[in-house]
Order: structure tokens, then sequence, then C-alpha cells
């Protein structure tokens, strides 16, 4: 495939997931039974089950809910 059109077309992937909002995930979850709060890339939040997952946009917004931030890898710092 020509250069210039795969970027077209990567480019093109990249718009309709934006618009979709997949490229607008939340940088903090938290779990609805610890009420404590994590980065994504935390191995607790990698573990915690679907149903007990609540997302946020901001530390102040965890907060705000009731969330305690996590001890190990405190988000937020």
């Amino acid at each position: 495939m020509h250069p210039k059109k795969m970027l077209v077309g990567l480019l093109a992937i990249f718009v309709l997931a934006w618009g979709l909002g997949v490229a607008q995930a939340k940088p903090f979850v938290g779990n609805k039974n610890s009420k404590k709060f994590h980065v994504v890339a935390c191995q607790y939040a990698k573990k915690m089950g679907p149903k007990n997952r609540v997302e946020f946009s901001t530390v102040a917004e965890a907060e705000k809910a009731g969330y305690v931030a996590c001890k190990v890898c405190k988000p937020g710092r």
C-alpha cells in the first residue's frame, strides 16, 4: 500500500475513534466496593470487575464522590 494512502487511512480511523469517544477514556477508575480510585494502568484497576468500575476525569471528581486515592499507584501525584 502506498504510504500516503496508509497515513490517510490511519488518520480516518483515529478521527472516527475520537468521535465515538474511544480516544477520550477517563484517566482514573474507582472501585464501587472499596471506594478507592486508581490510575487506569494500576495493577488493582486492571483486576477490577466491570460491575465494580466507575470512571473519573479528575482526582477532585473522585474525591468529591467519596473515593480515596490508591496508596500503590498514587493517582494525581
